[in-house]
């Protein structure tokens, strides 16, 4: 929902300037920085409160297309909410990881399932400037054979025939249609898939995230299996 600030902001003019003819600029100012933090004091906990407000109400779409069980967190904006599920055979865990120990507060939406190889270990990342100079380095990037897809992702594994035949032309796309590419992170390792992307609490879209990931997931599994 969108807020027109138009008259609330042409009020304020008003006041600061009549203010200003009767009693002085001085005083206009002092009334407007006092303003200011009265608006820095009660907004910052309005705006954390709604962005958990939308969060959670993301949390609930997914809950009403896979049910499950929601957990809200321990500590609100400490502790992300999260949900787990059953999808198929497997269990289902949807994550906001909060991440406050950084110099800017950065958040990760986490889906995590079930895998049936416990020994496959695998990555999945956006190429980057790192990733370049790896390669140049000799870094293991493993290619599956289309470049559209080679060029766009660095591919790590412990059985690289496998991975190959894992990485299909359906898993490729179900790769390039997971969300916050930029910050994206696809992984196998000790019998878990975990795809992890950046979150903005008031842009992310935890139900396209999950349904995308859960795509990859069918994808991988159909491709693991003999034919």
């Amino acid at each position: 929902m969108q807020t027109d600030a138009t008259v609330p902001l042409a009020v304020a003019v008003l006041v600061f300037c009549g203010i200003g003819y009767a009693y002085g600029i001085s005083l206009a100012l002092k009334v407007l920085g006092y303003a200011f933090a009265g608006l820095l004091l009660l907004g910052m906990p309005l705006l954390m409160w709604y962005s958990r407000q939308g969060e959670l109400e993301q949390f609930r779409v997914v809950q009403d297309q896979h049910g499950g069980r929601l957990h809200t967190g321990w500590i609100p904006f400490v502790s992300g909410p999260s949900m787990t599920f059953e999808y198929r055979d497997s269990n289902v865990r949807l994550t906001i990881i909060r991440r406050s120990g950084q110099s800017h507060r950065s958040n990760e939406m986490q889906v995590t399932l079930e895998w049936p190889d416990p020994h496959l270990q695998m990555v999945i990342h956006p190429q980057g400037v790192l990733s370049h100079l790896g390669r140049m380095v000799g870094f293991q990037d493993i290619e599956v054979g289309r470049a559209i897809f080679d060029d766009a992702y660095v591919v790590k594994a412990n059985d690289p025939d496998m991975v190959r035949s894992l990485l299909t032309k359906d898993v490729q796309h179900c790769v390039h249609a997971l969300t916050e590419q930029k910050s994206l992170s696809v992984r196998i390792k000790r019998g878990r898939l975990t795809v992890k992307a950046q979150h903005h609490a008031l842009s992310s879209n935890l139900a396209t995230f999950t349904d995308a990931v859960l795509r990859l997931h069918d994808g991988l599994k159909a491709a693991s299996e003999p034919t």
